[in-house]
């Protein structure tokens, strides 16, 4: 029951913005592409670096609470596809208490990163070791549709829209 909870709080806290905004009608932030071109078979050079940096800051934006949904959803692979996904689950006031904190970020290639995080139940670490994976796609790194879905299968239950 307690790791059914804790998937629930961090779906929750994924799709928070979904019911939300920031009040201000301006998006929490945007995402961050590459500061590099995008990377194609003949030209797989990338700066390792500042990839790292902009998938932690994607990322993490992705999980706030104050990034409205359509922004939401430009950090996420095939975002349009999850968008019923990501509005299902954003309706539970326990969202608010969930975050995601990036420990560790390993790129992996020119368009794939693994992500090492920890959920955080009210500030308190309530899932230490999750790992997921980022993907550059059309010149932003992006939280992967298995990452997202993987997650939202935690909570159990019915099929879930677009995974």
């Amino acid at each position: 029951m307690r790791r059914f909870a804790l998937a629930l709080a961090m779906v929750l806290a994924l799709t928070v913005a979904a019911c939300s905004s920031n009040g201000g009608g301006e998006p929490a932030s945007t995402p961050l592409a590459s500061t590099t071109s995008a990377p194609t078979s003949t030209s797989p050079s990338l700066d390792r670096a500042a990839a790292e940096v902009q998938i932690k800051k994607n990322w993490q934006a992705f999980f706030s609470k104050n990034t409205p949904l359509t922004t939401k959803l430009t950090y996420l692979q095939h975002g349009n596809t999850l968008k019923a996904a990501v509005q299902r689950f954003g309706t539970d006031p326990r969202t608010s208490q969930a975050t995601a904190k990036v420990v560790d970020v390993f790129v992996t290639s020119p368009t794939s990163a693994t992500v090492k995080y920890q959920v955080l139940l009210n500030g308190q670490v309530a899932l230490p070791n999750a790992v997921g994976t980022a993907v550059y796609e059309d010149g932003v790194w992006k939280i992967s549709a298995s990452t997202l879905c993987g997650l939202l299968g935690l909570t159990g239950g019915t099929q879930i829209p677009g995974c």
